[in-house]
């Protein structure tokens, strides 16, 4: 079913970069499920359903306001738990903390400049941590990141980033620039969390990306991994020159809607090649 449904417990989503998520709250729809995050008073990221269980208004449209998030309608203030810690408008203040006043928090953690989110509310047993991609912290390789929402099902969108051919004609100049076949190896083999194809063998690619990738024009091994090691699949994209690791990509696919897939790229790419390893 190429739809939203329930995420498995568990399963982590990016739910926006580092740098997207500042002193104000931002509104974001995980698997189907609307949620609000803003930065607790050290700084961490948090995630509550974006609904206030008051009057049903988006906290995401409040302020935070020292570290907890204060609903826009009657001032409630939510600490990262999903506690009401503050009813300007009660009378009686020893009584704040109620069950049916608190907010659903969500489990969110930020690293390698990506927040992930699990949205499936409270703590998920064994739920563990997101995936971590090599080189990330190296200072021998740069960091690139971008977001892109596409107006398509899940299923159209893997297979788009997973279809080499159409390179030559959509991307042609950037990377594949010539439109007569070219006969390559592709091994395929099963994983125990999804599927893997090693394209061996294809002579250095023309166009800008194709020359960054192999200056001296010499072949390039690429490795499309698609594993589910998020609820939605995931796809890790690794580019080698010469037996290195030059670009590794992560890219991770969170339906929004039926119709609406939000993929979230985080790359590194080697800055020089430096001399091939030794036989």
């Amino acid at each position: 079913m190429d739809g939203p449904g329930t995420p498995p417990a568990g399963a982590w989503y990016v739910a926006c970069f580092s740098a997207g998520l500042g002193p104000k709250p931002l509104a974001r729809t995980v698997a189907g499920t609307p949620l609000v995050l803003f930065r607790d008073g050290g700084g961490r990221p948090v995630a509550l359903l974006d609904r206030c269980p008051h009057r049903n208004v988006p906290l995401s449209c409040g302020a935070v306001r020292d570290g907890l998030l204060e609903c826009c309608y009657h001032g409630w203030r939510f600490d990262s738990s999903g506690r009401c810690r503050a009813v300007p408008g009660l009378v009686d203040a020893g009584e704040v903390d109620r069950r049916a006043r608190r907010a659903p928090a969500y489990r969110a953690l930020e690293q390698d400049g990506l927040v992930w989110v699990q949205p499936v509310p409270g703590e998920v047993p064994g739920g563990g941590e997101p995936y971590r991609p090599p080189h990330f912290d190296d200072p021998t390789y740069t960091t690139v990141r971008r977001h892109v929402r596409f107006p398509a099902g899940l299923h159209a969108c893997l297979e788009n980033a997973l279809d080499v051919p159409h390179t030559a004609f959509l991307h042609g100049g950037l990377f594949r620039g010539g439109r007569e076949p070219v006969e390559i190896e592709v091994v395929v083999g099963p994983r125990a969390d999804g599927v893997e194809a090693e394209y061996v063998g294809e002579p250095g690619p023309s166009g800008l990306v194709g020359r960054l990738l192999a200056p001296e024009g010499d072949a390039v091994c690429l490795r499309d991994v698609l594993q589910r090691l998020l609820g939605d699949p995931a796809r890790r994209r690794e580019l080698g020159h010469r037996g290195r690791e030059r670009v590794l990509a992560l890219y991770t696919h969170a339906r929004i809607a039926e119709q609406t897939v939000a993929v979230y790229q985080a790359a590194v790419q080697q800055k020089n090649h430096g001399p091939p390893p030794a036989a």
